[in-house]
């Protein structure tokens, strides 16, 4: 909505403007302007004077001024030249709303009061090659709160047209000073307490299409000159005191610690800072005045308003800008300063109830096209890439809600053609000017030849509040990025990324194995369509080992060595077609087969014993991952029917084991390895039973008369035989299975020896023995499967005399038997070996008889055929 002001703040509004009242009456109310000039070739120049005055002043403009120029202060002088009038350049500040602006006229006698501007201009005048100074200068000024009295004016400009080089030589050149925008405001209204932007920015004309970048400018805050080289004096900043809150009563606001005591160029307005602390004093920490010297803008919050006579001067404040123009000559390596301008502007603080506009806000449209915007104090800060399609939305909009907004360019020619080189860069409209939220539409491209350009593109943002229309300046910066962010992509196919990147700063890449191959995708990030048209692209691979057609978008490759593989993308439709390639680059290595380990549960085992066998495949000269799948094999190359990295085998006898290692998809990365395993050969267990001694307890007996010793030789061996191996247990033991007479018994094995070679039994009693021997090997800590051998002994019940005395007493006069060996077979022989005496069924009916005393022997086979040898001695004596 509109922002009246009551009665009461017209009027101090009224007193703010009015420049009359208790100054001296020589005053001309002289409020600001600048001197430029314009080169016409030759060394002839062109000056202009744009001058500021009050109209409520009753003097008038002056009818014509003339232009100093020389060499510096008290140099030579190369001449002075009138400037008269431009025709038809009289005009009126703007900064009232309409249906105010008709009361502010240009007239002492105006409602409200108002400035107004004039142009002098020189001919052309000659300016031989040189440092010059351009100066003009009028009396006087008005009262203002930062300066010290009325000086006179001085309008200054530099014109350095001769340059010595570093080497010692000269140059005479050509220069047009910077232009400053003839849209921005000389003479601002600002609102007390509110932030406000201010700008002088500047173009130079010397900076054209063909050469874009000839001339640099540098902007800085400087000093008001009432002579040459003689600055006016500053007056006191009011600080040092606290001051009261603006808006919480009983808080007071100490001004930060660096507050100077006197105005100065770079804080040449009283104003407000941040603060820390609590009430009711806080601690101001910085003063809220930022220049930005890459725009020529300052940002400023002004918080003094003094309720006083307007003709004191204590609401205005003048600022001087300075514009140095720096320009790199061919074939130097620095730039030279070539001229410079100033710039004063007059600054009225004023108590209003309207709310400046806001700082516009910028968005950028276009998905993926690598736009980044940022906000700052006085700009919008757009970064664009080169070729890079890409919309942008600046929207503007005031606090309060029912203001309208004019948004005004204020920079020189126009945005399209001159700004955004005739589309080279991009288009722009704006909409909605005059509403409530107009919106600047930009369609940036631009070409790669504009790489590493900054844009400055100045907007003037007015609401339409009354009678003081609020005001802001911001600037767009646009910087085009100096290095192109390609937009198109290589990259191997999604879920398949090769075994990865070793990780080489800045370098995309993923690595497979000799022999294997890679899926190589190329995408485009850009939008995918230019102002309303679909865009389309060829694609070009190069790199060796590509497979079929190198001309689309997926391609399958198989080097041989590592290689770099370059995908260049080109859109065949749509705005730079054929200029903005974009280039990207894919880093095949081929690196080595993987490893694969191999190790066993157990290093030996005995045959069928079972052993678990794990397989580790790994990379140990880097770290690329891959996800492993196995294969075992046996020793006849049979694939067993098992998978996985673990697989449990039960060799029979020593073998070999093979496992490959296969890595995903087609990488060819293939690993085998082998692993032997050993197996403890069979235990065959063996004794001689053929060369069984048995020895009978009676000594010098051949008989096997009990208790009778059985000695066996162990004939044991290993199956095969195996150095490494030998019988690791050796158990000998007897079991009594029968009597002597046939009848089973039940006993339990007696181990009676661990012998490896031979083993004797204990004494034996009549009756039938099972003599066993067995033997094992061992591995792995465990004993193998047993082997046995066995044998059955006889002990014959024999209770047989070894002397029988047949003298008839009836007492061991017969060779007596037991009744298992009665009713057998008996021969007795003499010792001669002769038989002498044979019974088919024997009674124990023999006493010798016949015989001479001696020793006889005798071969006894019982009924069941077991024999028996022994001795028997005949003795009669005297009897």
């Amino acid at each position: 909505m509109k922002k009246f002001l009551h009665s009461t703040s017209l009027l101090l509004l009224s007193w703010c403007l009015l420049l009359v009242g208790t100054q001296q009456a020589r005053a001309t109310h002289i409020q600001g302007g600048q001197l430029t000039y314009v080169n016409v070739g030759n060394n002839q120049y062109v000056v202009t004077l744009y001058l500021y005055r009050d109209c409520s002043a009753t003097a008038t403009l002056p009818t014509s001024m003339s232009l100093l120029v020389k060499n510096g202060c008290t140099g030579t002088t190369q001449g002075t030249y009138p400037m008269n009038p431009v025709p038809n350049s009289i005009a009126v500040g703007t900064q009232y709303c309409p249906a105010q602006q008709q009361a502010s006229q240009c007239v002492s006698t105006a409602q409200l009061p108002n400035y107004q501007t004039q142009q002098y201009r020189t001919a052309t005048v000659t300016i031989t090659p040189g440092q010059w100074l351009l100066s003009t200068e009028i009396c006087c000024r008005p009262s203002t709160a930062n300066l010290d009295g009325q000086a006179n004016f001085r309008y200054e400009a530099s014109l350095n047209n001769l340059i010595t080089l570093a080497d010692g030589q000269t140059r005479v050149i050509q220069n047009n000073s910077a232009q400053y925008s003839p849209q921005d405001v000389p003479v601002p209204f600002v609102s007390y307490n509110q932030s406000t932007t201010i700008g002088f920015n500047t173009t130079d004309p010397d900076n054209t299409r063909a050469n874009p970048d000839q001339d640099s400018l540098a902007y800085s805050l400087t000093t008001p000159l009432k002579g040459c080289n003689l600055p006016v004096d500053y007056s006191n900043y009011p600080g040092g005191f606290p001051t009261p809150h603006p808006t919480i009563p009983g808080c007071f606001i100490l001004p930060p610690a660096n507050t100077p005591t006197l105005f100065t160029a770079q804080l040449p307005i009283a104003v407000g800072f941040n603060t820390t602390g609590a009430c009711p004093i806080l601690q101001g920490t910085t003063n809220l005045f930022a220049f930005n010297a890459a725009a020529g803008q300052f940002t400023f919050t002004p918080n003094v308003y003094r309720n006083t006579a307007p003709g004191l001067g204590e609401n205005k404040y003048v600022v001087v800008g300075r514009v140095d123009d720096y320009r790199k000559l061919p074939g130097s390596n620095r730039r030279y300063l070539v001229g410079s301008v100033r710039r004063e502007i007059f600054v009225i603080v004023i108590n209003s109830s309207n709310t400046v506009p806001s700082a516009p806000t910028g968005t950028p449209v276009t998905p993926n096209a690598g736009t980044t915007v940022v906000q700052t104090v006085d700009s919008l800060d757009v970064t664009i890439q080169p070729c890079n399609y890409s919309q942008v939305l600046v929207r503007f909009s005031d606090p309060d809600p029912t203001d309208l907004l004019t948004v005004s360019y204020t920079g020189a020619g126009t945005i399209p053609v001159d700004i955004l080189q005739s589309g080279d860069i991009g288009t722009y409209t704006l909409t909605g000017n005059g509403t409530r939220n107009p919106v600047a539409r930009f369609l940036f491209q631009p070409s790669p030849a504009y790489s590493g350009r900054v844009l400055r593109i100045p907007f003037q943002i007015q609401d339409d509040a009354c009678p003081v229309r609020g005001l802001q300046t911001r600037i767009l910066v646009v910087r085009i990025a100096s290095t192109r962010r390609d937009l198109a992509t290589s990259a191997t196919v999604a879920g398949a990324p090769g075994l990865g990147a070793i990780n080489t700063p800045g370098l995309r890449e993923a690595s497979i194995c000799p022999g294997g191959s890679l899926q190589l995708v190329g995408t485009v990030t850009r939008p995918d369509s230019t102002r309303g048209r679909l865009q389309t692209y060829n694609y070009t691979w190069t790199g060796n080992g590509i497979q079929g057609n190198a001309n689309q978008a997926v391609v399958t490759v198989r080097p041989l060595t590592t290689t770099m593989y370059r995908l260049q993308v080109n859109p065949t439709s749509g705005f730079q077609t054929g200029v903005c390639a974009d280039i990207d680059s894919i880093l095949v290595r081929v690196v080595a087969e993987p490893e694969v380990a191999v190790v066993a549960s157990n290093a030996d085992v005995c045959p069928n014993g079972e052993i678990t066998l794990t397989a580790t495949a790994s990379r140990p000269n880097d770290a690329l991952v891959d996800n492993y799948t196995y294969e075992w094999f046996d020793a006849n190359n049979q694939l067993l029917n098992q998978t996985g990295n673990t697989v449990t085998v039960r060799p029979t006898g020593p073998t070999s084991y093979t496992v490959r290692a296969k890595g995903a998809l087609a990488y060819g990365c293939d690993a085998s390895n082998s692993i032997n395993l050993n197996v403890a050969p069979v235990a065959v267990a063996s004794f001689d039973t053929v060369n069984v001694v048995a020895i009978s307890s009676r000594a010098g007996s051949r008989s096997l008369i009990p208790p009778v010793t059985f000695k066996f030789t162990n004939t044991s061996r290993l199956n095969p035989i195996n150095s490494a191996y030998q019988l690791d247990s050796v158990r000998w033991t007897y079991q009594r299975v029968r009597t002597a007479s046939g009848e089973p018994v039940t006993s339990l094995p007696v181990r009676f020896s661990t012998s490896r070679t031979e083993a004797t039994t204990p004494p034996l009693e009549p009756g039938y023995y099972l003599i066993k021997l067995t033997v094992n090997t061992r591995a792995a800590g465990t004993n193998c499967p047993e082997a046995t051998a066995q044998y059955t002994v006889f002990v014959p019940n024999i209770q047989v005399p070894n002397i029988i005395t047949p003298n008839g007493d009836n007492f061991n006069d017969f060779f007596v038997v037991n009744a298992d060996q009665k009713g057998g077979k008996l021969e007795i022989f003499n010792r001669w070996g002769r038989k002498v005496q044979e019974y088919g069924n024997y009674q124990n009916n023999w006493n010798g008889e016949g015989q001479s005393d001696g020793v006889y022997y005798y071969y006894l086979t019982d009924r069941q055929g077991n024999k028996t040898k022994g001795w028997v001695e005949i003795v009669r004596g005297g009897n």
